[in-house]
């Protein structure tokens, strides 16, 4: 059997996009987004929605060509959800001294540390729209603050099955069939980020943890972090202490533990609900079976599971998305995507617990 593909998105990177750039740019992120995240822009701009991606990529582009929607309308967009959440999440926390560091508030000279490590050139650059094949530097901000981003960006190629373009062919005595794909490009996004005010910093991956590029990747980010303060000024948050502070607290919250898995020196306990959408602590049965072990100092958090409530700001519910907590490799999984101040709240939550 033999498979057809045909890439059918490309793009080139420009400083000042034009209207096809943008276009084929909005085909890629749409992929990558929940449609609630696509609707919030079509609903900001007062443009029709539609019911699914087709429809909300062609009311974008139809925009696009109008004038309705601009580089900067998409620019803000981008910054706000592309690259937040489905992704694995290090945090690390500052010492005060580092904190008050005048670094952070001078511009002039984070500048110049950039730009002696050779990325000047990426220094408040535009957002990219390059879909580069291999994962690249795209920009350095300083923002409000005193908050520092570092941004990298990768395309990707996702493949379409499109059964309408299969088709069979006679060679010889073979009859062969063909089957068609969709090849379209789609971008990964990876960050650093450095908020001196709340002594916290985060890394944002999402290079999956099971491929060998995820180790590259974060040796890629250090080094071009490192420019600017050494990695020894991030200290990683001991996840295993948020793992059993965020499971022993009892009050109602935007944290919920749905599964978790404590050890001690030659044993470990679990606990856990059977839906994947509950807490095991309203089982009223689990909840005293873990109390039992409320006073074990020695046990510490493994793993856990938990549920939280990411806050839509609007007159919807607030949703409910999973984190999965590693103690043992100090690092979080988010399983769904998110906006920035949805990543930044569930990660200043977290380190309330450290």
């Amino acid at each position: 059997m033999h498979q057809a593909r045909r890439d059918i998105n490309t793009i080139r990177f420009v400083p000042d996009p034009s209207k096809e750039d943008l276009k084929a740019l909005v085909d890629g992120v749409i992929r990558a987004q929940g449609n609630d995240f696509i609707k919030d822009l079509l609903r900001r701009k007062q443009l029709p929605i539609g019911t699914n991606k087709a429809q909300f990529s062609k009311h974008l582009k139809a925009a696009i060509d109008a004038g309705t929607v601009l580089a900067a309308d998409i620019d803000d967009w981008l910054h706000e959800v592309e690259g937040w959440g489905n992704q694995t999440i290090y945090l690390y926390r500052l010492s005060a001294a580092d904190a008050r560091d005048r670094l952070w508030t001078d511009e002039s000279l984070l500048r110049r540390r950039v730009t002696k490590a050779g990325h000047g050139g990426q220094w408040a650059a535009n957002t990219s729209v390059a879909f580069d094949t291999a994962l690249t530097l795209t920009g350095v901000h300083a923002l409000d603050g005193g908050r520092l981003r570092f941004e990298w960006h990768q395309g990707i190629t996702v493949e379409d099955r499109a059964p309408e373009r299969d088709f069979t062919r006679d060679e010889g005595d073979e009859t062969i069939q063909y089957r068609a794909y969709l090849l379209r490009r789609q971008r990964t996004v990876m960050r650093f980020e450095i908020r001196p005010r709340q002594r916290l910093a985060a890394a944002f991956v999402q290079v999956p943890v099971s491929s060998k590029e995820h180790d590259a990747a974060l040796a890629a980010m250090w080094e071009v972090v490192g420019c600017v303060r050494p990695q020894g000024t991030f200290r990683p948050i001991n996840m295993s202490t948020v793992i059993k502070k965020v499971d022993e607290d009892t009050k109602s919250g935007p944290l919920r533990t749905n599964t978790v898995r404590l050890s001690t020196p030659g044993a470990w306990i679990a606990y856990g609900a059977e839906a994947s959408d509950a807490a095991y602590r309203e089982v009223q049965d689990a909840n005293e079976a873990r109390s039992a072990v409320a006073t074990m100092t020695r046990f510490t958090g493994r793993r856990s599971n938990l549920l939280y409530a990411a806050s839509r700001n609007t007159d919807r519910k607030d949703r409910d998305v999973h984190v999965q907590l590693d103690g043992t490799r100090r690092r979080l999984w988010v399983r769904a995507q998110l906006t920035e101040a949805q990543a930044w709240d569930l990660l200043v939550l977290l380190t309330s617990y450290a």
